[in-house]
């Protein structure tokens, strides 16, 4: 083997060695550190979106999304969101497509507990006071929201429960539609309704598509596409790395 190979594999050794003692903290990064990682070449060239560096923002989706939207242009349509939230991504939306009209779906009441809903935990007890001390006893979360947007006279916000809340919404063609519900009927019925109304050249990001966790949200993800591609079409996939398990489907 050789002086050269004899060192290697003592050296490999060495550091296995070392990693079983230090239980591998010495090899593991926590997940809001990332980011400083993934920066390097393409950050260099493009300048990010507001709000991107934050620690634990999910960079790798919020990234793709700048890049979709470059490969977007100028091709007509709208933008919308099924599963707001908190408003994250909304906001990176916002920000990406500030001419477009964003359509936003949620129940928007974070008290409001859906049982077919898998995914989101009830809020902590102080949440009035981390969300600006609002104090309101259906604690609509759309004023909240709307704060954090770079555009919000540019967003339509649709309170309750889709699709009855898509039905003023039925003639509109979009460009680019984020879905991120937690329940296969939701996830179902928003492939449903906007697969068929984006445009071509469109970008749909359907997340918590490979996002392994203990109430199996991302299986009922699965689901519901294996059924919407059965009733459909096979649809043009690309999963992401991102911490959300995106799913990038293009019309």
């Amino acid at each position: 083997m050789g002086l050269r190979g004899s060192l290697f594999w003592n050296t490999l050794r060495l550091h296995q060695w070392m990693a079983r003692r230090l239980n591998l903290r010495l090899l593991t990064i926590p997940r809001g550190e990332f980011t400083c990682i993934r920066t390097m070449g393409y950050d260099n060239v493009s300048k990010p979106a507001l709000g991107l560096y934050e620690k634990g923002g999910d960079y790798c989706r919020h990234r793709a999304l700048e890049l979709v939207r470059e490969e977007i242009g100028d091709r007509p349509g709208n933008v919308a969101e099924l599963g707001v939230y908190k408003g994250e991504s909304a906001r990176t939306i916002n920000y990406c497509f500030p001419d477009r009209k964003l359509f936003l779906y949620d129940i928007f009441d974070f008290l409001a507990r859906d049982p077919d809903t898998l995914g989101n935990e009830p809020p902590t007890e102080n949440y009035a006071e981390v969300y600006q001390n609002n104090s309101s006893p259906s604690l609509d979360s759309t004023e909240i929201i709307k704060k954090g947007l770079p555009h919000p006279e540019n967003c339509v916000f649709r309170r309750g429960y889709f699709p009855e809340t898509a039905a003023p919404d039925v003639d509109e063609k979009f460009i680019f539609v984020s879905i991120d519900a937690g329940s296969y009927d939701t996830i179902y019925k928003g492939l449903e309704f906007f697969y068929s109304r984006l445009l071509e050249g469109g970008y749909l990001f359907l997340g918590i598509y490979n996002f392994a966790c203990e109430n199996d949200v991302d299986r009922r993800c699965k689901q519901a596409l294996i059924d919407a591609e059965k009733a459909f079409g096979p649809f043009k996939k690309v999963p992401l790395p991102d911490w959300r398990g995106t799913l990038v489907i293009v019309k």
